[in-house]
């Protein structure tokens, strides 16, 4: 081999006879390409981790855009079905309204369930529920908004509509845009979603729809679009989160291993917040000013937080940072032993305690400053 004339790399190249030449360049090339390979691949997948983050949910869907036929609406006691269009973007909206159930309703929980299939609604006497609107007034009007994924139609939805009109109140359950029934061409984690709603409740009102005061409950998603949608619309009164996110920044890290599965050793926390905010761009809105955590900290909405200690989806980390962000206006319960999946009937008949307490005083509260007269003006 020829004496090395230099340290380049290039001058090395040359000092070699053809062959080795050739092999040696080949070695160089085909070592900087596999150290470059990971890195090209894993900027492809945040890019397609958030196309996928962005989609509708129910692009596939064979409902996706149809109205739910005369059976479903009597299985799930529907007193009105509407679609309201929204937007921009465009879509058309999916909205329930199941009114005040006639009969007393309880809840039958095991306390040793760990699956939903021991949750059952009891109503007394032994009889289905009437899908005949009560005579009377609701005490007020409830909307419940669905997680990630999910539709109206699901049964923890469905179990909690029916709990919410057991304590009188009209229930307005709307598939999110992109999920359900409901048309939409991508996501914004609660940013247009929660626009979405000042529209939805605005088409309500024209048609004389909302009684009383408006509260909302909302689920891990619908959560943090409840919390959106009260940082902006004073009408809403009252909110109870149950496992919301605070941030997509934060869920993001938080849900994105778990998600990812098998591949999330290729995501390092970098890679995930690329993800956010690639995120944010496609569905054009700022994820750092656009959040639960923003809308919050501007907010005087009186909001219940409830939080698994057991979730690692979204770990009781997100409702601590809500809470903290607005003591004076939020109250924030931590579940023992409760996950992001299981909260929602684990803690099922303390969530409605504590929910019939929170919009029972705070919608009435809003409803009595509504009525009081206002002051004259001085001479």
């Amino acid at each position: 081999m020829p004496r090395l004339r230099s340290s380049s790399p290039r001058r090395y190249y040359r000092g070699l006879h053809l062959p080795q030449r050739h092999f040696f360049i080949t070695l160089f090339r085909t070592g900087f390409a596999l150290l470059l390979l990971p890195l090209l691949t894993i900027a492809g997948c945040n890019s397609t981790v958030a196309k996928d983050l962005v989609a509708p949910q129910n692009l596939d869907s064979p409902v996706r855009g149809k109205d739910a036929p005369a059976d479903i609406l009597a299985e799930h006691h529907v007193y009105r079905q509407l679609r309201i269009d929204v937007g921009p973007p465009p879509a058309s909206l999916s909205v329930w309204i199941v009114d005040p159930i006639p009969l007393p309703v309880t809840i039958d929980l095991d306390s040793d369930a760990q699956d939903q299939t021991k949750v059952r609604l009891v109503y007394a006497p032994q009889t289905r529920p009437s899908t005949q609107p009560l005579a009377g007034r609701p005490k007020g009007t409830l909307f419940l908004l669905h997680g990630l994924g999910d539709s109206k139609e699901y049964f923890p939805y469905e179990f909690y509509s029916y709990v919410l009109a057991g304590l009188r109140y009209r229930v307005i359950m709307v598939d999110s845009r992109g999920h359900g029934r409901s048309t939409g061409d991508y996501l914004t984690y609660g940013v247009r979603e929660s626009q979405d709603l000042v529209q939805v409740l605005d088409e309500l009102e024209r048609q004389n729809l909302v009684v009383g005061n408006v509260g909302v409950l909302g689920i891990s998603y619908g959560a943090s679009t409840a919390i959106c949608w009260a940082g902006i619309d004073p009408r809403v009164r009252a909110v109870v989160a149950l496992e919301p996110f605070s941030s997509l920044r934060d869920a993001t890290v938080d849900a994105g291993p778990i998600l990812l599965g098998s591949t999330s050793w290729m995501f390092s926390n970098d890679d995930l917040q690329n993800v956010a905010t690639r995120v944010g761009k496609l569905a054009g809105f700022d994820i750092d000013r656009d959040s639960p955590l923003a809308a919050i900290a501007h907010c005087t909405t009186p909001m219940l937080l409830i939080h698994g200690k057991a979730d690692t989806f979204l770990r009781p980390a997100h409702s601590i940072r809500l809470h903290r962000a607005d003591p004076d206006h939020s109250k924030l319960i931590l579940v023992d032993g409760a996950s992001h999946l299981n909260l929602w009937f684990k803690a099922a008949n303390m969530i409605t305690r504590e929910s019939n307490h929170w919009f029972g005083q705070y919608l009435a509260i809003a409803q009595t400053a509504a009525t009081q007269p206002t002051a004259s003006a001085p001479n």
